[in-house]
């Protein structure tokens, strides 16, 4: 007991301001070390840009934001010493498809890790609200780098794609599992990109989805995936390519209006400048695209487009084995080889409309898809061309010198392992 102008004051009741703010919370509410570490993600893209089919890359710049129950201890730490603290547990990941640097955000002149709590700022500076636990720890990374995508092309230039940031924990999920920010709730955003800065001029830019996912291996691991969804805008490749070549195409035609018998050397001259013309074109579209072992569909349209034009070629040379005293006949069949060629020419352009508008679709659906929808689409499955039996991994086939052999132990003993001396 002691007494200030006549005042009794009990000195085991007496509190700190940090032991009051401390006595508020549970014991439920910090983490326990037998409870599994539940690291909550908070994703915002601020640059996606860079795009290159033949590389098969994409560059991003982003925010990560990593949040986990802090343990009382903890906080008892960090409110003595807030600029030293360093949690017990350090987020331990890697990005699975892609080289990108990490950068430790600091506030303040601290370590780069802070505990929070309902009223405390986050890593952009806004207040945090009502959360699924009431304190945690906080860090904030800067990252940045180049990503890499398998690009699906068979519908290009109807193509949607998935440009995704996979993260993946080092640890196994019994110890530690990505999950949806602790800011938000079920349902709710973890998920954001920056349109100010990024460049994606020849997409529109879809929603993105954010996936919580587990990788089985010899153990299983806890994965996030940022997946952003964005679809191409064909009309500048109709404006570029596809008219081009159904000019090109449509002038072949023309060679039916030049006289078949006086004209026909003018007629092979002009058929074989269309087929070169048609060949050059071929190469500046490959040129922009990444060696694939299918035809996209522009692929499928320049190589029929090409085979009307041999077809065409063919049609003068059919006319050339007519007798010239058969001038009428001559005229007959040059006019019916153009009636069927026109028909052929409308024929396969209606096809492509047709086949281009259901490629459409199928694509489109793709924006909705997740991990595991992709994977069991079967209309996807169908259109891709590649090696049915391919998987996601292939085990090396095995060859053990006959000398080897000798060395080894019968029915996997290998604790009685034979050794030269």
């Amino acid at each position: 007991m002691s007494t200030d102008s006549g005042c009794v004051v009990d000195a085991g009741e007496a509190k700190s301001d940090a032991e009051i703010e401390l006595s508020k919370y549970k014991d439920s509410d910090f983490y326990n070390a037998n409870d599994r570490i539940e690291l909550g993600v908070n994703f915002y893209v601020n640059r996606m840009a860079d795009i290159s089919l033949t590389n098969e890359t994409f560059f991003a710049h982003f925010d990560l934001e990593l949040q986990w129950r802090a343990t009382r201890e903890e906080l008892n730490r960090f409110k003595a010493a807030p600029k030293n603290y360093e949690p017990d547990y350090i987020p331990n990941f890697f990005v699975m498809n892609g080289d990108c640097s990490k950068e430790l955000q600091t506030k303040e002149g601290n370590s780069g890790y802070r505990v929070v709590a309902e009223g405390d700022k986050d890593s952009w500076g806004s207040l945090i609200g009502k959360c699924r636990y009431p304190v945690f720890n906080l860090v904030h990374y800067k990252m940045q780098g180049s990503l890499r995508e398998s690009f699906k092309l068979n519908s290009f230039p109807f193509d949607c794609q998935d440009l995704q940031i996979t993260l993946e924990l080092a640890e196994k999920v019994d110890e530690v599992m990505f999950v949806p920010s602790y800011k938000l709730f079920l349902g709710d955003y973890c998920g954001y990109l920056g349109m100010a800065y990024s460049t994606l001029d020849e997409y529109v830019v879809h929603e993105p989805l954010m996936e919580f996912i587990l990788n089985e291996y010899a153990d299983t691991m806890s994965c996030v995936t940022y997946r952003g969804k964005v679809e191409r805008k064909y009309g500048t490749y109709f404006g570029k390519l596809v008219v081009f070549v159904f000019i090109l195409t449509a002038c072949a035609l023309l060679t039916f209006s030049m006289d078949p018998v006086h004209d026909l050397p003018d007629r092979y001259a002009f058929m074989v400048t269309l087929l070169l013309t048609a060949v050059a074109f071929q190469f500046v579209v490959t040129s922009e695209m990444p060696n694939l072992p299918y035809l996209t569909l522009l692929d499928q349209y320049i190589l029929v487009s090409f085979l009307f034009l041999a077809w065409v070629l063919v049609c003068c040379c059919v006319l050339a084995l007519v007798p010239d005293s058969d001038a009428f006949v001559i005229e007959e069949i040059n006019l019916y080889l153009f009636a069927l060629s026109a028909f052929v020419f409308l024929l396969y352009h209606v096809v492509f409309t047709v086949v281009s508008y259901r490629a459409n679709r199928v694509e489109v659906r793709k924006l909705k898809y997740t991990k595991y929808e992709l994977e069991k689409d079967q209309q996807l499955k169908a259109l891709d061309q590649t090696d049915s039996e391919n998987k996601s991994v292939r085990f090396s086939k095995l060859f053990v010198d006959p000398k080897l052999k000798e060395l080894l132990p019968a029915e996997g003993d290998y604790d009685n392992i034979p050794v030269k001396k």
